[in-house]
């Protein structure tokens, strides 16, 4: 019975995985590399979006589902894209809000007890770095808990203005991955990616 309800909940993750990736790329987003106004009491965080994540334990490990979430600090970057480099800060923290299909949230803000691998000692990324976290993972250190199930959406936010992330849904059992772009993604309503937030300079 476990093992039938766990194949339905499998089949089910499938037809939401493949339906997200029909509008994993929106068409007519702009190109221009500033979208928002800035000024020079201005910087910049950043802000993505997952679509689809979710962790699915299961007593047989065939039968897991788990999503990977990869995030990166692209400030780095040859000297002919300096014209379209982000503003300060380059380097800081990332925040995950993540929300279930009840609509509520679980909140991971990046610090010193690291998870994952790519993180600095003080949780933060520098140019050119990337993090790369199991959403069980960022889950049980959120909840203090061991994961549970999780199906649902995330933001993914940075104290930095280059902003990269993709993220993968993996079904164990089916040695099944597929990945995506977080949105919007580079040349998508910026020229790196992510919905600018003006944030006043300190």
């Amino acid at each position: 019975m476990v093992i039938k309800r766990s194949v339905l909940a499998i089949v089910g993750l499938l037809v939401l995985i493949l339906g997200a990736n029909t509008f994993a790329q929106p068409q007519g987003f702009g190109t221009d590399p500033v979208v928002f106004a800035q000024g020079e009491l201005t910087t910049a965080h950043r802000a993505v979006f997952a679509q689809f994540l979710a962790v699915l334990p299961n007593e047989d490990p065939n039968f897991s589902v788990n999503s990977a979430v990869s995030i990166s600090n692209v400030c780095a970057a040859p000297d002919v894209l300096s014209p379209f480099l982000g503003r300060e800060p380059t380097e800081g923290k990332v925040a995950l809000y993540l929300y279930d299909m009840s609509g509520n949230l679980t909140t991971f803000v990046t610090d010193s007890d690291m998870i994952g691998e790519g993180l600095n000692p003080d949780g933060t990324l520098k140019p050119g770095q990337t993090w790369t976290v199991n959403l069980s993972e960022v889950l049980a250190a959120a909840t203090g808990s061991k994961a549970k199930d999780f199906r649902g959406y995330g933001w993914v936010l940075s104290e930095f203005d280059c902003l990269g992330g993709t993220y993968s849904n993996t079904i164990y059992g089916l040695g099944f991955t597929q990945n995506f772009e977080m949105l919007p993604a580079m040349g998508q309503g910026g020229f790196f990616g992510g919905l600018m937030i003006p944030q006043p300079k300190e």
